[in-house]
Order: structure tokens, then C-alpha cells, then sequence
């Protein structure tokens, strides 16, 4: 999970049922009850196809980080961040 907050500059309430400062015990990481979560989700499964189309063209070295993670787009940022206009 911290993958995620590093990656998108959050914290668990941003996809998780909770209170800013609350013990994690209090959390409700199950529910799937916020938006994001299920973006989280979507996201996750296209760096994923994204990693493994990568892989099958280009090998990568056995136990190497993934080629593509959050921080590719997100840079630390909620938002991801987009290309300039024509």
C-alpha cells in the first residue's frame, strides 16, 4: 500500500473508508464503497497488461522491478498528469 500513497501522493481514506489520523484498526479496507478504489482497481489491471505486454517483447531480468508502476503517470499526484496540447 505504500506503493500506492508514494505513487499517487495520498493516504488510505483516499480509497479507504476511514478518518485522517485514525488508527488503521479503525479503517474499513474491505468496503468498496469510494470511487477510487475502483478506479485503483482498473488502474492496477492496465499497468499490469501494460508490464506484461512489455515483458513478452522485451524480457526483463528475473526479480526486476516493473517497468511501468503509478508513479509512471502519477508522479506523486492524485491527478495523473497529462501531455501538453497540440
Amino acid at each position: 500500500m505504500k506503493g500506492f500513497a508514494t505513487g499517487l501522493g495520498v493516504r488510505c481514506q483516499f480509497c479507504h473508508v476511514g478518518k485522517e489520523g485514525a488508527p488503521l484498526d479503525q479503517f474499513d479496507f474491505v468496503a468498496d464503497t469510494i470511487p477510487q478504489k475502483s478506479t485503483t482497481r482498473a488502474m492496477m489491471r492496465m499497468t499490469a497488461g501494460i508490464n506484461q505486454t512489455l515483458d513478452a517483447a522485451i524480457p526483463r531480468a528475473a526479480g526486476a522491478e516493473p517497468r511501468v508502476t503509478c508513479a509512471t503517470c502519477h508522479r506523486g499526484k492524485s491527478t495523473p498528469a497529462t501531455a501538453p496540447g497540440p
